[in-house]
């Protein structure tokens, strides 16, 4: 189904900043087979929307984050931002020229459906949510913009879990989406990314108060196994070699926000949205969403990677020299470090940042 033949009469309304619009899609047939009915997705958007609505730029988040790109925290809001300052007035996505959009993830909870909404039996879904996969998160958002009147995009960019999301926007819906940056992610899960990702569903799973994911109600829930513990750490381990990010290091007296020591070294995390160790995460949440990153892996005989893959470049950065192949269908498609916010959205304009649609 394409986006048009979504498009209800009259369209929602965009949210503007700080304003999350709760947008129902009706219900959704996953890969599975597992039906969700009564979903809502979270939307939020930066910038005025084109009176073509051509001008889209859409963001996915990376697994721990959500709609909130930029903005304080807030009521509605219980983190910051996890990207400011790439979206405002003559920042990287420029809302002079851009309206910004950006989803919570299917599956992700705060304000989208997932583990803790309630279920047909006026109970949390908990452990009975089906799990998902990066299609099923598409087909989430295509459905969410369609409510909303879009029918393209300008660009899809994402990092980590997001950067696969951007990949699928790309392969299942090519002519829709004029350019897509994909961050920090292939197009197969290596056998390292499961292994580290198994590592944290089983932290996740053994604590006591995992309760089997239904802790719902009972006043605890599986802090100990994510947040500053094992689930915590396996997170690190991708970005301390060259399996994962760049690590960047400073000398311990030398001033600047403390970050978790490693020796006598802080260590400052890759530079990608939405993998801060300091959010507040949910164990639930996390279970549910560690298992779409290992099941993304686009068919190779679709034909949407091969349009995709016209327009791919290499981004420079600390890892210049090697090349990360996406799959055959991609062989220039490559991916390194990234050393500001800008850059790829300067060359994902051809150059001008902030270019104009």
């Amino acid at each position: 189904m394409t986006i048009e033949q979504q498009l209800p009469v009259p369209h929602i309304a965009l949210p503007q900043g700080d304003e999350i619009a709760y947008v129902p899609i009706g219900s959704i047939t996953l890969e599975s087979g597992a039906v969700i009915d009564d979903v809502t997705i979270a939307v939020q958007s930066w910038g005025e929307l084109s009176p073509r609505r051509d001008n889209v730029v859409f963001v996915c988040h990376a697994l721990t984050a959500d709609s909130h790109v930029v903005g304080p925290a807030g009521p509605d809001h219980i983190t910051g931002g996890w990207w400011e300052g790439i979206i405002g007035p003559g920042a990287a996505i420029d809302t002079d020229h851009w309206c910004a959009v950006a989803t919570n993830v299917l599956g992700g909870c705060r304000g989208t459906t997932g583990p803790t909404s309630l279920a047909r039996d006026g109970k949390p879904w908990g452990s009975r949510f089906p799990e998902v996969s990066v299609r099923d998160q598409v087909n989430a958002d295509v459905a969410a913009l369609a409510q909303l009147g879009i029918t393209e995009v300008a660009a899809v960019v994402g990092g980590s879990m997001g950067g696969a999301r951007a990949l699928e926007w790309a392969v299942m819906h090519p002519d829709a989406v004029r350019a897509a940056l994909v961050l920090a992610v292939g197009a197969r899960a290596t056998g390292d990314q499961i292994g580290t990702q198994s590592t944290q569903i089983a932290a996740i799973q053994t604590d006591p108060d995992w309760q089997g994911g239904d802790y719902h109600g009972s006043g605890r829930s599986a802090r100990e196994g994510t947040e500053s513990g094992p689930a915590d750490r396996a997170s690190d381990l991708p970005r301390r070699g060259r399996i994962g990010h760049p690590v960047r290091q400073r000398p311990a007296g030398r001033p600047g926000r403390p970050r978790r020591p490693l020796g006598g070294w802080p260590i400052r995390g890759a530079e990608l949205p939405g993998t801060s160790g300091q959010q507040v995460r949910s164990a639930l949440r996390r279970g549910q969403l560690r298992h779409p990153d290992r099941v993304a892996q686009p068919p190779r005989r679709r034909s949407g990677p091969r349009r995709c893959g016209e327009g791919a470049t290499r981004l420079p950065g600390p890892c210049r020299g090697r090349r990360y192949h996406l799959r055959p269908a991609l062989p220039a498609a490559t991916a390194g470090g990234i050393s500001g916010p800008a850059a790829w959205l300067y060359r994902l304009a051809g150059g001008r940042v902030g270019a104009r649609p």
